[in-house]
This record gives C-alpha cells, sequence and structure tokens, in this order.
C-alpha cells in the first residue's frame, strides 16, 4: 500500500496519514475503506478530506513538510514564501546559538581589560546579527535548494 491520505487544516496546513493494511476488511473495496479511514482518523474537527494520493506524488523533500499545501489541483506543493521564513528561523536560531557561545568570550575581554579583543568581539557580534537580513533567500526558488542554503557565517573563536 502505497497511497497516503491528506487532509486540509484550518490554517491551510497539509496533514498526512499512512493507512496500515490490516485495517481493511476482507472484502471492502479499497475506496471504500480509504474513505472510512479518512473520517475516522481526521486530525481536527475542522480539517477537510482532500484526497488519497500515492506517496510518490508528494514532495521529495520533507525539510518543509510543514510548508505544503494543496495547489487546488490534487497535488501537494511546497509553499516556497512560508519555507524561506521557515528556513530564516532555522538560521536565526542558528545565529542565536553562535551568538551565545560569543558572551562568554566577551565578558572574558571585559574582565581582562583586552580593549582590541572587545572592539574584535563587537564587530564579530554585529556580523552575526546582521546575518539574516544579508542573506538573500529569495533567490532559491526550489525546497531543495533552500533546505541546503546556509549563510556565510564568520568563526567565532
Amino acid at each position: 500500500m502505497t497511497d497516503v491520505l491528506l487532509w486540509k487544516m484550518p490554517d491551510g496546513k497539509i496533514v498526512l496519514g499512512v493507512p496500515l493494511p490490516e485495517t481493511r476488511g476482507a472484502q471492502e473495496p479499497l475506496n471504500q475503506w480509504l474513505d472510512r479511514l479518512a473520517l475516522a482518523w481526521r486530525p481536527h474537527p475542522q480539517a477537510v478530506v482532500l484526497s488519497s494520493v500515492p506517496a510518490s506524488t508528494l514532495p521529495g523533500n520533507r525539510a518543509f513538510r510543514n510548508c505544503w499545501r494543496d495547489d487546488g489541483l490534487g497535488k501537494v506543493q511546497v509553499d516556497m514564501p512560508l519555507a524561506r521564513q521557515l528556513r530564516l528561523e532555522e538560521i536565526r536560531a542558528k545565529r542565536d546559538v553562535l551568538l551565545a557561545q560569543t558572551d562568554t568570550l566577551l565578558l572574558r575581554a571585559v574582565e581582562a581589560q583586552d580593549a582590541p579583543r572587545q572592539q574584535a568581539l563587537k564587530a564579530l557580534r554585529q556580523t552575526l546579527r546582521d546575518v539574516p537580513q544579508s542573506f538573500p533567500l529569495d533567490k532559491f526558488t526550489t525546497p531543495e535548494a533552500l533546505a541546503q542554503a546556509e549563510p556565510p557565517w564568520p568563526v567565532v573563536a
């Protein structure tokens, strides 16, 4: 069984479920079985059953599964503006980790009264703060390219 069930959530997200063959009655027709499961498994009271589709028709890259949307023609597509927003959040999270690493370094430089080191760390921290705004995610037009997109990170030393 390679079909998956698709529901459209109230917020537009696509939720999928993979039916287990053992839940099918011995004489139950495939379409009737999938319809029964689609209603029984509904993930939200306001979710709308879209269809059952072959798993092979879903986007190959699962990195942006939370950005899947129904294209209105029965096909699931990645909402690229939403995927870019998700990728930007991931970049900011990585940036925040790097900023936290520089906190200790800056405190040590202040305690040691090392003015050149303090200035270098302040410049590094500003560069880290600027990374999300300076990395153009709009140039990535496919989910695969966007998933691989990585800004040039400055070295924290």
